[in-house]
């Protein structure tokens, strides 16, 4: 059982090794939140001897999230000041948050990641956030991913452009399915198909 008395760092340097971790961070709130981000920044997040990285890893991600939830203000100000949403488990703690007031943060913030992003996965993990948030700028974003080079990228753009995409989407797409490659890659002229279609179904049914 972990001692909510702890310090806070004693709390971050014990993660992985006890579920409680991170409910005694919680309970420490917005402290821990930016404690957390300042080590993240200075690149003290290490893992303790006997927990495996990828235990660490799980437990971080979930501690981000929890306390993202809790506290998504300070999360996204800590966020967009220190310019860390090049870190993929950030862009999922981002997911927690459902409160319409911070749409558009989270939406620029991600695009940023997007445009930043130098692995296919910083990228895909943006696109991914993107899905949630149907608006022009992240449609914008969506539809650039739509070249990316990383084909999984790519294919993730398309599935959220099904879910959030407008008219600006259907030309983009379109062109896709004369390129050559397209039918190379299995799933891809189908996920392109779907996409058009419920951007056209959504088109059918918006007020004019």
């Amino acid at each position: 059982m972990s001692d909510t008395t702890m310090p806070i760092d004693a709390l971050i340097d014990a993660l992985g090794r006890d579920d409680a971790i991170i409910d005694s961070l919680a309970q420490a709130g917005e402290l821990a939140l930016l404690r957390l981000l300042e080590r993240l920044e200075l690149g003290t997040l290490l893992a303790p001897e006997d927990v495996h990285p990828d235990d660490f890893m799980d437990a971080l991600t979930r501690a981000f999230g929890r306390l993202t939830t809790l506290n998504p203000q300070a999360f996204l100000d800590e966020v967009e000041a220190r310019g860390l949403q090049r870190f993929i488990f950030l862009l999922w703690a981002m997911k927690s948050i459902d409160d319409p007031q911070h749409t558009e943060r989270i939406v620029v913030l991600a695009s940023a990641a997007y445009r930043k992003g130098k692995t296919g996965g910083e990228r895909w993990a943006a696109v991914h956030l993107l899905e949630g948030h149907a608006e022009p700028r992240s449609v914008r974003t969506l539809v650039r991913a739509l070249g990316d080079r990383d084909h999984a990228v790519q294919f993730a753009a398309i599935e959220a452009l099904a879910r959030v995409g407008d008219e600006q989407a259907i030309a983009p797409l379109q062109a896709l399915l004369g390129r050559r490659w397209i039918d190379e890659h299995a799933g891809f002229p189908r996920a392109i198909n779907e996409a058009l279609s419920a951007i056209e179904d959504r088109r059918a049914v918006a007020p004019e």
